[in-house]
């Protein structure tokens, strides 16, 4: 009876987020959507929130969500050590994997590291993200340098053993 409840709860949050966010002409509009509430959310790095949209969903990209969610708080902390307090973001275009689906890379506004997103997108809900690795998008001094992975954003804070490093100074 109490995940009834629960699940009650987020769907009415989830809909005073939406109105919150949006105008009734817009909901139907994929950048005034559930799509760009998602792109917001990544570009303020506010995983409540993101975890608050996905919160029905069981696995996103092939993981667990709660798996998902972990990795991507991960990396969004990474992006946050790095000296990035947001990320600005462009609409990107992926043309081997998911063509036609929202598309964006996520980028740092201080320091260069960037993320690449899908979102899949139905019923004006976001069912589905996919990390892409390959997008086409606005930014072009982008630097495969800069690349940041899901899988390893937490290799980029963690050593072997699980211990962080000492900061340089």
């Amino acid at each position: 009876m109490r995940a009834t409840a629960y699940v009650r709860f987020m769907k009415s949050k989830k809909t005073e987020l939406f109105k919150f966010f949006t105008l009734a002409d817009e909901r139907n509009d994929i950048h005034h959507s559930a799509c760009a509430m998602m792109r917001d959310f990544m570009e303020q790095m506010d995983v409540d929130n993101i975890k608050l949209m996905l919160s029905d969903i069981e696995s996103i990209a092939d993981f667990d969500t709660e798996i998902f969610i972990d990795k991507l708080q991960k990396a969004f902390l990474f992006m946050r050590m790095a000296g990035n307090d947001c990320l600005l973001s462009a609409e990107g275009r992926c043309n081997r994997c998911h063509p036609g689906v929202a598309s964006f890379t996520f980028k740092g506004v201080n320091v260069p590291w960037h993320i690449s997103f899908l979102f899949h997108v139905k019923e004006d809900k976001v069912v589905d993200i996919h990390e892409c690795f390959g997008m086409w998008s606005v930014f072009p001094e982008l630097e495969g340098d800069f690349l940041l992975l899901l899988e390893e954003s937490e290799c980029c804070m963690e050593d072997s053993d699980g211990t962080m490093d000492d900061p340089p100074f």
